[in-house]
């Protein structure tokens, strides 16, 4: 069985419906971590320049 399973219809139409809704879903998942990487960048400060500054002598 396994997951491909489902795609092995009889109806060609009903096949290649379920095979964009798995597109669509694996589009989504990507779009989601992607969002997820870039949240958790924002709040790590992972990447860009540091805040630190140079005082420098006085």
């Amino acid at each position: 069985m396994g997951l491909a399973h489902g795609f092995h219809l009889s109806n060609k139409a009903t096949n290649t419906f379920y095979k964009l809704v798995f597109v669509a879903g694996v589009i989504s998942l990507l779009v989601n971590v992607f969002g997820l990487y870039a949240h958790l960048g924002n709040l790590f400060h992972w990447g860009g320049p540091s805040s630190v500054e140079y005082i420098g002598n006085q």
